[in-house]
């Protein structure tokens, strides 16, 4: 209790001290409406234009978890900025730079830096790296070259994935930023992207959906980069005893994984393997079983008519997400849905004993 107080008033006294070095941002203003702002767009087939910003002279803030601030002329800009709350984008009112500013000195960087911050998620989940950091590269490759970019802000560049993903995409080391040393920027020229995923059409529900063109994108980026002369499972069970969180799991797993030995199957833990040698695993897969989790990311790599078996807790049916990827790349999805034994704070989370038969049945 002492600790928690103590870091609640050293953070209160970080605050106000910033603020006198940094006054405190008090005014909203619509990126679009500022001439010395370009807006360019990007279109993708069945899908609404994204729109690329490109600012002189302005700030960028983040607090590595669910906002990121794009300041200009010490206002908070609408379009750019990024405000996370429950999986979904909200209001720039609600940034949290209006309440806490901007408490650490800024750095400035001359030169174009690129933005890909989403609000926290890329910082260490695959899922999210995949989908909301990696196919805004995309919209640079129809607006500019690479080459011509000077810096690249990324969430993260610490974790195996991350360095494997830019290094196939030929991203110098000395271009790459974390936004974990770099949280406070002042950029001659910035560039932010919209988000990749997180977007209203008429054609996509952004809850429980990843574009196509995103999955294709990613597919056709990395796939052809394979180069494994290796033999691969054609069935396996994606175990995530290695996974960060400890709220969903399988209480009789034990038994699980016995009755899926006696089919053939192989257990691969996911996160010891290279980017490229979990490509090559589910492109040369048949038939994949898990716990729901960032792995069935790697689905996008699969051939068409692969079996996916997604074992999930039962309040979580709700998301398609899983089903909608398998319609759009021609695989073969069927959920096992178990009511969780325990109460868990998140619907995608709980202690779950699969029925054994039903999965015996699927396999």
């Amino acid at each position: 209790m002492f600790k928690k107080k103590l870091r609640k008033i050293n953070k209160n006294v970080k605050i106000k001290f910033f603020f006198t070095v940094y006054p405190k941002i008090k005014k909203i203003v619509k990126a679009n409406t500022l001439k010395d702002i370009k807006i360019k767009k990007v279109k993708f087939k069945n899908f609404l234009p994204y729109k690329i910003y490109e600012i002189k002279n302005a700030r960028i803030y983040t607090d590595k978890l669910n906002d990121v601030g794009v300041i200009k002329n010490n206002s908070l800009l609408d379009g750019p900025s990024f405000q996370l709350r429950n999986n979904d984008l909200t209001n720039v009112k609600k940034n949290e730079i209006l309440k806490y500013g901007t408490p650490y000195f800024k750095k400035n960087l001359k030169g174009t830096t690129v933005s890909f911050l989403t609000g926290g998620f890329g910082n260490e989940n695959y899922w999210h790296w995949l989908f909301d950091v990696l196919p805004k590269f995309a919209f640079l490759e129809k607006t500019m070259k690479l080459s011509k970019i000077d810096y690249f802000l990324m969430p993260d560049i610490s974790k195996r994935f991350q360095k494997e993903t830019l290094d196939a995409l030929k991203i110098p080391n000395k271009k790459r930023l974390s936004s974990f040393s770099n949280r406070h920027l002042l950029c001659e020229k910035l560039i932010v992207m919209d988000h990749p995923r997180l977007k209203k059409s008429s054609t996509f529900d952004r809850f429980h959906d990843v574009p196509k063109w995103s999955s294709q994108w990613l597919r056709k980026k990395f796939l052809k980069k394979i180069k494994l002369n290796k033999k691969f499972p054609r069935k396996f069970f994606i175990d995530r005893k290695d996974s960060k969180n400890k709220n969903r799991f399988i209480v009789n797993k034990a038994k699980l994984l016995s009755l899926l030995k006696k089919k053939k199957y192989k257990i691969i833990t996911l996160d010891k393997l290279s980017f490229g040698y979990q490509m090559a695993l589910f492109k040369n897969a048949s038939t994949i079983v898990g716990l729901h989790g960032a792995g069935f990311g790697n689905m996008i790599f699969c051939k068409p008519k692969t079996r996916l078996i997604e074992i999930r807790p039962k309040n979580f049916k709700i998301s398609k997400v899983i089903l909608n990827m398998s319609k759009h790349n021609n695989l073969k999805y069927r959920p096992i849905d178990c009511r969780p034994i325990n109460k868990p704070s998140r619907p995608q989370d709980g202690i779950l004993e699969v029925p054994l038969e039903k999965l015996s049945q699927l396999i």
